[in-house]
Parts: C-alpha cells; structure tokens; sequence
C-alpha cells in the first residue's frame, strides 16, 4: 500500500535510443566534415600564395629565408584556425540549444553549453589549419624569386 511505481525502462531505452542515433550521425557526419574543413582551409591558403607571389619574391629577393615565409602562412593558417574554432564553437552551440530540444524529445530539455569543449575546440582548429597550410605553405618558398619577379 502506498507505493507509486514509475516505470523507468521505456525512458531508459529512448535515452538509448537517442544516444544511438547521435553517435551513427556523428560516426559520418564528422570524418566528413573535418575532411572538407581541412580542404577548405587549404584551398584558401593556396589561393592566398597564388595570389602574394610577387609579395614572396620580394620577401625572398630581400634576403628572408624560406623558413620565414613559411612562418607567415602557417602563423595566417594558425590565426584563421583560432577564428574557426572560437566561432564554430558558438554557432553550434547556439545551433545545438535552439534545434536539440526538437530533435532529442527525452532529453533535449537538459541541454546546457559545454564550455569544456572551447578549450578542445581552440586546441584541434587552429592544428586542423596549421596541417591543411603545409602544402600551400611549402609551394610558397620553393620558386625562384628571381623568375618570380621577371614575371610580373
């Protein structure tokens, strides 16, 4: 007498079902995303080479070495990383607290930022950048300033 039974297993079993879910979302969604990041940012970072190369044959003609100009792009590439991550953190926090409750019904009204995450996020987007630059970073002091130059 006097007890109240709660069945807990049907909540249970949806907080499972969602956490399922989010981690088949996650398993494609998030090699594919940071693919196209990464590609994204050296796409930019070539285009911004292709685009300073009399810049670079002056730097080079001037007498700064390769690791120099290296150093710019990749410090460019680090700097639009830092931008990256400290923005997409906050959209997507932002994202994930207005459309979560919608999408997770059991459990979607305990969503709280996770600022623990800024930290990585800080960490891993300018690395992220810093990588995809590499390439564009090392196409950068390989020509000749000096036919770089006669060019333009």
């Amino acid at each position: 007498p006097d007890v109240q039974v709660i069945q807990i297993r049907p909540i249970a079993e949806a907080r499972e079902k969602q956490r399922r879910m989010v981690e088949d979302y996650l398993a494609v969604i998030l090699p594919v995303a940071l693919v196209l990041c990464a590609a994204w940012v050296g796409l930019l970072a070539m285009m911004n080479v292709r685009e300073r190369r009399v810049e670079i044959g002056v730097l080079r003609a001037l007498g700064y070495g390769s690791r120099a100009i290296a150093g710019l792009f990749l410090c460019r590439a680090l700097l639009v990383g830092l931008a990256g991550g400290f923005l997409g953190f906050f959209v997507g926090t932002a994202l994930a607290l207005a459309y979560g409750p919608d999408m997770f019904q059991v459990t979607g009204s305990n969503m709280a930022p996770s600022y623990g995450l800024l930290g990585w996020s800080l960490a891993l987007a300018p690395a992220l950048a810093a990588v995809s630059g590499l390439i564009p970073a090392a196409a950068a002091v390989v020509e000749d300033p000096a036919v770089t130059l006669r060019e333009e």
